[in-house]
């Protein structure tokens, strides 16, 4: 107790304190005030919250009292409101990817606004981004990966425990070389294909049969010509693929024995005669040679092998017709001029319907004779020369030319998987 001047009796009061402990709830709340008297004070400032974290209330004596020190200012409290705990929920605890189906969504669910992130133990297997309360799991490689999810302290609750999803990546290999036929068209079809491997990249594939004159019991390379070729006709989700390639990547054509010689016999002929009537779609080298050809391939390839729309002059009566360009439907087929980039000496109508491959807008058009690739091999293109009883053949070179039907020259055939 305290006398002023005027001899006004001045109690001394104690300075109110937060009392307990107040934990995020949702709801507005109010410290409980240990000393505090509305009778000896006046209180004021923040003094009820809903959000965790720190406030501050303001008290001041009224007449005839004042603080323990002898004050009788205004004093500041500060009080608070604890995070709760916060808590982190996932759909899912695994993920199985492949190349269907390529990525996997996983819902976060969360007490609070904590920010959410996701890591990923091996990024080589798996990456992993977030948006909101989504986590999303791509697949890049064959393999397995943790992927770790944690939510950091919000507004109103702490840090929860981080919790896992344990992700298995069954997808083929980055090398087309090391990949199964069923794995080469799964990811064509789920068009992952331009996403996973290059044009250019081969494959082997073991030959075994008689083709024309020839005979094969050995392993080429089919190399990817291009993905989605054309694809408003000759449709999506494809790779198209050509023979062929030797182990060290060398451009080949297939050669029989009567290579660079004309005739009716058994060769690799656009017909064997003279005459182009009928064009592409008459010829033998179409019913005939390519159809032994597909016979040639392992059972597992043949499977995936489809149907491909390829437009072509199928008359052949030596004129530039509209009309005279028409569709087949080829699983194995040899390729137009103007797929092979330039349209020389064909009929005028066919790019109206073609496209050239990516693999010869970026490399020439020789080849080397499959059992000799010291040596390089004339091939045949299925385009007819315009006006003229001849097809147009690629030379030596890589330039254009034109042949007699009936002359055996290399062949390259093309296939497409989807």
């Amino acid at each position: 107790m305290i006398f002023n001047r005027r001899y006004q009796r001045i109690l001394r009061i104690a300075l109110p304190v937060q009392t307990g402990t107040l934990t995020y709830n949702g709801q507005a709340q109010s410290p409980v005030w240990q000393d505090f008297d509305r009778n000896k004070m006046t209180v004021s400032g923040t003094t009820k919250n809903i959000s965790a974290g720190t406030f501050t209330a303001t008290f001041t004596p009224k007449s005839g009292y004042c603080w323990e020190d002898g004050s009788r200012d205004a004093k500041n409290v500060i009080w608070s409101i604890d995070k709760a705990a916060g808590s982190l929920n996932l759909s899912a605890a695994s993920a199985a990817i492949n190349i269907s189906a390529l990525t996997k969504t996983i819902t976060v669910t969360r007490a609070g606004d904590g920010a959410i992130t996701a890591t990923s133990s091996n990024t080589s297997v798996a990456a992993v981004s977030v948006s909101g309360t989504t986590v999303t799991i791509t697949g890049k490689n064959n393999g397995s990966a943790t992927i770790t999810v944690s939510v950091a302290a919000g507004t109103n609750h702490t840090a929860p425990t981080s919790k896992t999803i344990s992700v298995t990546a069954d997808l083929p290999s980055r090398t087309l070389a090391d990949c199964t036929p069923a794995q080469i068209q799964a990811t064509a079809r789920a068009g992952q294909a331009p996403n996973w491997w290059n044009v250019g990249d081969k494959v082997p594939i073991k030959l075994s049969g008689t083709v024309g004159a020839l005979t094969l019991n050995d392993t080429y390379y089919a190399f990817i010509l291009g993905f989605n070729h054309n694809s408003s006709i000759e449709g999506n989700n494809t790779i198209h693929f050509q023979f062929g390639k030797t182990a060290d990547g060398t451009d080949i054509a297939f050669v029989d024995s009567k290579y660079n010689n004309g005739g009716s016999s058994t060769g690799f002929r656009m017909n064997t005669s003279q005459s182009v009537s009928g064009g592409w779609k008459s010829s033998y080298m179409r019913n005939t040679i390519c159809s032994s050809f597909l016979h040639m391939l392992p059972t597992e390839w043949q499977n995936i092998i489809t149907f491909c729309t390829k437009y072509t002059d199928n008359v052949g009566d030596r004129t530039e017709a509209a009309g005279n360009v028409s569709a087949t439907l080829d699983k194995i087929w040899i390729l137009a001029a103007y797929e092979m980039g330039a349209r020389n000496f064909a009929h005028s109508a066919e790019p109206n319907y073609q496209e050239p491959y990516m693999y010869y807008r970026i490399n020439g058009r020789e080849k080397k004779k499959h059992n000799d690739t010291t040596a390089r091999s004339m091939h045949w293109s299925r385009s007819i020369v315009a006006g003229n009883s001849t097809f147009a053949m690629c030379s030596e070179s890589g330039s254009f030319g034109s042949f007699s039907a009936n002359w055996s020259l290399g062949f390259s055939p093309g296939f497409m998987v989807a």
